[in-house]
């Protein structure tokens, strides 16, 4: 069986945050760098044969740094490691940057669609 979409995205982003990588949101006091990543829906898969093997998620990606610059950074190589030969991802848009007052972490956030066998 193929990886699920979970495992495809830990995988192509745990070394750009020493795996600091989490489904939803990462936990409270979590050191930055760090991404946490959500499906956000995506395309259809089922055909009048049925549900295909090859699936399609949107995933949400979101990088939270300490600096502006920083999440630029980090969300321009999350693209990179999402949108390669293997994963073939393809960002909706582009990133929008945000603010955490909160926190006071820098953040940007991106969809990225994403077709893997099931």
């Amino acid at each position: 069986m193929a990886d699920s979409i979970n495992a495809i995205v830990r995988a192509a982003l745990d070394s750009l945050v020493d795996e600091r990588v989490f489904p939803g949101a990462a936990p409270p006091d979590t050191a930055t760098p760090y991404i946490a990543y959500q499906r956000v829906g995506g395309a259809p898969s089922a055909t009048l044969d049925g549900v295909c093997t090859t699936r399609n998620a949107r995933m949400q990606i979101a990088v939270w740094s300490d600096t502006c610059e920083a999440s630029t950074v980090l969300m321009d190589q999350a693209m990179a490691a999402l949108c390669d030969d293997i994963i073939k991802g393809t960002p909706i848009g582009e990133p929008v940057d945000v603010y955490e007052e909160a926190t006071k972490r820098y953040g940007s956030r991106l969809d990225i669609s994403i077709w893997y066998s099931t």
